[in-house]
């Protein structure tokens, strides 16, 4: 399939249910996306539209019912659990609204972690370096804790770029923070999405942050349609 080949994200007819006491509950209904090297895309939609849900799967970490999902050429429904998570920590850097850090590891040790565990040289030495990168120098020895909630995502933003991400997924980043400091957060993610030309993909309600998006899709009835048809 040459258009896999040349763009680091194709997700083709992706269908998702759930199984509930009163029945079976479509979330998603035949989602098509691609996405270019470099692109940042937003998907917004109301609470329970199924946005994680399409996050979760586009990376990887869930299979779709039905469809298909092409990561740099390689088709994540066709890799065992093992597999995909070897081609995430390869290809994908994740941040979350609740910034995920690990709260008995500083902040140099929890971007230095995901380097660690694969075998990355000198990974506090290029933890260091990211965190001076984004003004957490002065904070590096410091636990979650003790860190402010713009600061946390920081150390997050710099744990998911270490790895040097093909692909970036973000859900909901800044609606844990203040607006001040969400767009300072913002300023950072950009910059360093545009400096690496990672692709983007950025679940969120927040209408400024999905404006400064390259494309906006909204997620409705399970399917996603272009921001002028929304």
């Amino acid at each position: 399939m040459g258009a896999a080949m040349s763009n680091p994200l194709i997700a083709r007819s992706i269908k998702q249910q759930i199984n509930t006491a009163s029945g079976v509950i479509s979330i998603l209904e035949d989602v098509s996306l691609e996405l270019k090297v470099g692109e940042s895309v937003a998907i917004q939609g109301a609470s329970g539209s199924g946005k994680s849900t399409l996050l979760g799967i586009l990376a990887g970490l869930d299979l779709p019912l039905h469809g298909k999902i092409w990561m740099n050429g390689r088709d994540l429904t066709e890799l065992d659990e093992d597999e995909r998570a070897l081609l995430r920590a390869d290809q994908v850097g994740f941040v979350f609204q609740s910034f995920y850090l690990m709260d008995d590891l500083t902040a140099i040790e929890n971007v230095a972690l995901p380097l660690e565990l694969f075998g990355q040289a000198n990974a506090f030495s290029k933890a260091e370096e990211w965190l001076q990168k984004l003004g957490m120098g002065h904070r590096m020895r410091h636990f979650p804790r003790q860190l402010s909630g713009g600061e946390q995502q920081r150390v997050a933003l710099c744990r998911a770029f270490s790895v040097q991400p093909a692909i970036l997924f973000a859900d909901e980043p800044t609606a844990n923070l203040d607006t001040v400091t969400a767009a300072a957060v913002l300023d950072q993610l950009f910059c360093l999405q545009r400096e690496h030309s990672t692709s983007m993909v950025i679940a969120t309600h927040d209408r400024a942050l999905a404006q400064r998006c390259d494309r906006v899709l909204h997620l409705r009835s399970g399917r996603l349609v272009a921001e002028d048809q929304a």
